[in-house]
Order: structure tokens, then sequence, then C-alpha cells
């Protein structure tokens, strides 16, 4: 996830790269919807939400192979 930290009032924008994410149903990030568009079947692009503190969050992407789990990989400042 590029950039990988951001401010807890969210709204940044981050590239998520990976495989099959033409399928893409869902992006969460920190357990919040985050809204996404997809580019390309290797990548998307997310919007963070806000986050009720600062520290590591959790992103998750589903698409219709799966759930795709990355613990900390944004870090809200």
């Amino acid at each position: 996830m590029l950039p990988s930290t951001g401010s807890t009032s969210g709204g940044d924008p981050v590239l998520i790269e990976g495989a099959e994410l033409a399928f893409t149903q869902s992006v969460t990030i920190g357990g919040v919807a985050a809204a996404f568009g997809i580019i390309s079947p290797t990548r998307i692009a997310a919007v963070t939400p806000p986050a009720d503190a600062p520290g590591p969050a959790t992103a998750v992407v589903t698409t219709t192979g799966g759930t795709a789990t990355a613990p900390g990989a944004f870090v809200y400042a």
C-alpha cells in the first residue's frame, strides 16, 4: 500500500497492488469501508477512511476469489 502513512482525518489516496484485483468487491482499512476504484487487474486506488486514533491499521481486500489481509499495512499519524 503506497503511501503507507496518512492522517487520522482520512481522505488520503493510496495504491494497492496485488493479483486478481479486477474483481474487487470491497476494501476496508482499520475495519472501516474505504472508497475504491479498479485501475487494472493488479492495481486499485482507495481513499482512507477516518480513524479514531493514530496507529497501524489492517487493510482487507475482498474479491470474488477470496480475501487478502495485510495487518498494519497503513499507519495513521
